[in-house]
């Protein structure tokens, strides 16, 4: 007779520096003549959140549709709220709220223990812009991440700040600037 049993881990990977899941399946094999053990241990792995994609920084002119999104790993799955920061960091409101032009949604995945989070705007409005903070909870703790949308008055105004050593995956993120073509 075999028991088999699923266990997750949350790992780090060094290299791209956000947090993967390791399952790992264990089999115990019985035969007929023993018996189980009664000092078995039960194997549960159990880890608090963490931001695997913050919300990033928008800019968009007035009357445009505009979202952010999040997603968190956790053991168990976490629960994502979105949160709109009021007048410092340490003041915020619930999303949606009472607003008609705001909505939440969130989702499981896309992988095991992982969850998805969007605020989606339309139409933007300068009572919108400002800082948004993605936060998810679970049993074992919480973890959160700010995005920022801008209102700018036109779209060409947008100038994206220089960095340094930038990849994502394997390509490497161009320097823009205002008088440059996108």
């Amino acid at each position: 007779m075999k028991n088999v049993r699923l266990a997750t881990l949350v790992r780090t990977n060094a290299r791209a520096r956000q947090p993967f899941i390791i399952l790992i399946l264990l089999t115990v094999v019985q035969t007929r003549n023993s018996r189980p053990s009664p000092n078995r241990i039960p194997l549960r792995v159990r880890a608090g959140p963490v931001i695997v994609s913050p919300p990033a920084r928008v800019f968009n002119v007035s009357g445009a549709q505009v979202f952010l999104s999040c997603e968190a790993v956790g053991v168990p799955t976490p629960v994502l709220t979105w949160r709109k920061v009021i007048g410092g960091r340490k003041k915020f409101a619930l999303l949606p709220g009472d607003r008609d032009n705001l909505a939440v949604q969130t989702r499981g995945g896309p992988e095991k223990h992982q969850v998805t989070g969007w605020v989606l705007i339309s139409p933007l409005t300068k009572d919108e812009a400002g800082s948004y903070e993605c936060h998810a909870a679970n049993a074992k703790g919480d973890a959160s991440a700010v995005g920022e949308i801008r209102l700018v008055g036109d779209i060409r105004d947008v100038k994206v700040e220089p960095v340094d050593d930038v990849v994502v995956g394997d390509v490497p993120v161009e320097k823009v600037t205002k008088d440059e073509e996108l």
